[in-house]
């Protein structure tokens, strides 16, 4: 859940189907019946609320410079914009994995730069990413798979580099020291591996 740091009557959901007795990262369980997922929005303060985005939708954050933008992630589809505070989307990360997960951040420039990770169940690596403005065309974000967004870690297990694997089974084993971290405005520092 997101809410508006301008507008505390504007707040954005992000839903996803659970199973009953299991996390909704699991399998094998039947999925509970509910509504639509995934995202939604209310300007009432929650009174009310509207699905603007249909998916499997894992997170919604508004951006923390800019008024009227908000992100979020949909499985199998990847990061999607919102430059009209929800109401409609863009993708600006292409992206076929089922789970993804991201951060924005405030560059000392005013930009916004997004750091995301993304995996698929059952022994794949996950993956990280970053962008330094999120603010470009979606058409340039997407350009070439995502040719914008650098990559952080290396997809190849035992090697420097490589992030995780099970990333989104029940536990997440970090390899060879990777970190990612949130770096100050104005030092950009990069990953070690």
């Amino acid at each position: 859940m997101a809410i508006d740091p301008n507008n505390a009557s504007h707040i954005l959901i992000a839903t996803r189907s659970g199973t009953r007795g299991v996390a909704s990262n699991g399998g094998g369980a039947v999925t509970a019946p509910g509504p639509a997922t995934g995202v939604y929005e209310s300007t009432d303060g929650g009174a009310t609320f509207t699905l603007t985005r249909s998916g499997t939708a894992f997170e919604v954050k508004f951006d923390p410079s800019h008024a009227g933008v908000a992100y979020a992630t949909l499985g199998g589809v990847g990061l999607i914009r919102s430059t009209t505070g929800g109401t409609t989307w863009e993708t600006i990360f292409s992206g076929t994995r089922g789970r993804c997960s991201f951060s924005p951040v405030t560059l000392g420039n005013g930009n916004t730069r997004v750091y995301l990770s993304d995996a698929n169940a059952g022994s794949t690596g996950s993956q990280a990413y970053r962008v330094d403005d999120a603010g470009q065309p979606a058409a340039t974000l997407t350009a070439s798979s995502n040719a914008a967004w650098t990559r952080l870690s290396n997809p190849v297990d035992g090697t420097p580099g490589y992030a995780s694997y099970g990333y989104r089974d029940g536990q997440c084993t970090l390899r060879h020291g990777h970190r990612l971290s949130r770096e100050p405005a104005e030092h950009g520092r990069r990953s070690r591996a």
